[in-house]
């Protein structure tokens, strides 16, 4: 996976994962199957959702994957 720096120091891959217009549940199978390939980026556009559902979903699969690190 290739990363790029921020002006923060932090480092962003360059490859990541969207879910704009997916439903929950198909959003939460996709983004777990793209975390266990190793997507680190998960883009869910929030700027034009007018429903954040799919930020809980990939909020909630985040969560889980940190307390289970």
């Amino acid at each position: 996976m290739e990363y790029t720096e921020l002006s923060n120091g932090m480092q962003m891959p360059m490859l990541g994962y969207g879910v704009f217009q997916i439903d929950d549940e198909t959003t939460e199978r996709c983004v777990s199957d793209a975390l266990a390939a190793g997507y680190r980026l998960i883009d869910t556009d929030a700027s034009v959702c007018y429903d954040h559902t799919d930020l809980t979903v990939v909020g909630g699969l985040l969560g889980f994957i940190k307390s289970t690190m």
